[in-house]
């Protein structure tokens, strides 16, 4: 629980700051729950639905254009949690999704 409450944490945070909610590219988190499967605890954090593609299934397969604008998104995003002080450790394609429909820079 220690994990997935702090991701939370960060998350609500993510959610009050202008920068990042103007961007809309955290989605907006609601609530931290569990349930319970016989002697297992399982922990989730409800959000908006987050629309896209995981781009580790479009390696080496991205036009120009969508790979500039992705990349260009990844720099605002991490360029405004950088200037909050955070940093984004798992930086990766399969941890990144993509809305191929709503390409804007």
């Amino acid at each position: 629980m220690d994990i997935i409450a702090h991701e939370y944490r960060i998350l609500l945070f993510l959610n009050s700051c202008p920068a990042i909610r103007s961007r809309q590219i955290v989605p907006r988190v609601y609530e931290l729950d569990s349930f319970t499967i016989g002697t297992q605890e399982l922990h989730y954090i409800i959000t908006d639905y987050c629309p896209g593609t995981n781009l580790g299934k479009y390696l080496g397969r991205l036009r120009s254009s969508d790979a500039a604008a992705v990349g260009t998104q990844i720099a605002l995003f991490l360029d405004n949690l950088h200037r909050l002080g955070l940093i984004f450790g798992d930086l990766k394609p399969s941890n990144v999704l993509y809305d191929f429909k709503k390409r804007t820079a």
